[in-house]
Formats: structure tokens, C-alpha cells, sequence
């Protein structure tokens, strides 16, 4: 990397600094050298462990199913049920009275 990366800032959890509500350590790394040798303990370049956990269940993404939406199940009868007009369906093998 080139020095305009840097100073880079890094977080740990914990410490006495609120970022975002969440108490995290910080570290300045001057250089590339220094950036590594604090990732391999740990420390990362976001100060939220997962930036993309909206709904606080440590998964990125909303992965929690929404409110008043039943989850997809499959459709009776197997694939492609609806619609179905081949010989194994329902409506071909009907009597009807008109």
C-alpha cells in the first residue's frame, strides 16, 4: 500500500470510547508493517464487528425473517403446481358437467 493509506485507524472491542454506542479500543498504525501486526491480534478496520449486521443477529443482512411474513414454504403438489396442465394434473382428468 502507499503511505497516503496511512495513519490507518484500527478497533478493538472494549476500552472507553463509544463509537456508534459500542465501547471499542483504537490504535493509529503508521504504517503497513504496524496495520499487520495489529490485525493478527485481533483489531479491525471497522469498529462494529459485523458492519452489515441491521438486525443484531451477528449475520450481515437483515437474516431474521420480517414481521407478519410467513417464510416461503414449497407449493402443494411439487414443482410448478400451479398451472399444471400436463396428464398427471387434477384439472385434465376432471369430469365436467358443461
Amino acid at each position: 500500500m502507499s503511505g497516503a493509506d496511512y495513519p490507518k485507524a484500527l478497533y478493538a472491542d472494549g476500552g472507553d470510547e463509544l463509537i456508534w454506542g459500542q465501547p471499542v479500543r483504537t490504535a493509529i498504525a503508521q504504517d503497513e508493517d504496524e496495520e499487520k501486526a495489529l490485525r493478527s491480534k485481533g483489531w479491525r478496520l471497522h469498529p462494529i464487528k459485523h458492519p452489515l449486521d441491521h438486525d443484531g443477529d451477528g449475520r450481515p443482512g437483515g437474516s431474521t425473517p420480517r414481521r407478519g411474513r410467513p417464510p416461503k414454504t414449497a407449493a402443494p403438489g411439487g414443482d410448478n403446481a400451479v398451472g399444471t396442465t400436463g396428464a398427471d394434473s387434477t384439472a385434465a382428468t376432471v369430469d365436467r358437467p358443461y
